[in-house]
């Protein structure tokens, strides 16, 4: 895994926003659970608390307002990012890819969530959210998991590729 010093056209494109409508409701609980904590004491707990969830809600959508995963499969890799916390492209070749295949999966149950996870080392996931990804086993054993809004799309670059031992079936 690393950063290509030259770059195929993609063969597939996708720009998922780790924020969406129902997130942003869902980060405002904390943020008053937050503001309501910090505020216990205080001489004016009301105003205080109403300026800690401004302050916190402020920061938690802008911060996650901003994410976005960014994923192209091309002729010579998959290359995948969530910009703007990583500023280079994570690049695996097709040499070092033993499966690629569209698979449906459980975020929580299988990552514990969204977003950048590792779980034992081995498995891997960039994901925003939904329930379906691009799975790659790796020649070392290694999984990574990226997902897509596209499944048909990527499929279909899959089998442009036409590289031979990728598909699922095929597989040893």
């Amino acid at each position: 895994m690393s950063t290509p010093s030259s770059s195929a056209p993609p063969l597939f494109t996708e720009c998922q926003p780790l924020l969406r409508h129902w997130w942003g409701l869902a980060l405002l609980a904390p943020a008053i659970t937050l503001g309501a904590a910090l505020s216990v004491g205080t001489r004016h707990s009301i105003l205080a608390m109403v300026g800690m969830l401004v302050l916190t809600s402020g920061f938690s959508l802008g911060l996650f307002g901003f994410l976005k995963l960014h994923t192209q499969l091309a002729a010579d890799g998959v290359r995948v990012r969530f910009a703007p916390l990583q500023s280079e492209w994570r690049f695996t070749p097709w040499a070092q890819v033993r499966q690629a295949y569209v698979r449906t999966y459980a975020p929580l149950r299988e990552y514990g969530g969204w977003g950048i996870r590792t779980f034992m080392g081995e498995n891997e996931a960039y994901n925003a959210w939904g329930n379906q990804g691009l799975q790659l086993v790796l020649a070392n054993g290694e999984r990574l998991l990226i997902g897509t809004q596209h499944p048909a799309a990527i499929q279909q670059a899959l089998s442009t590729l036409r590289i031979r031992g990728l598909q699922p079936e095929d597989a040893v």
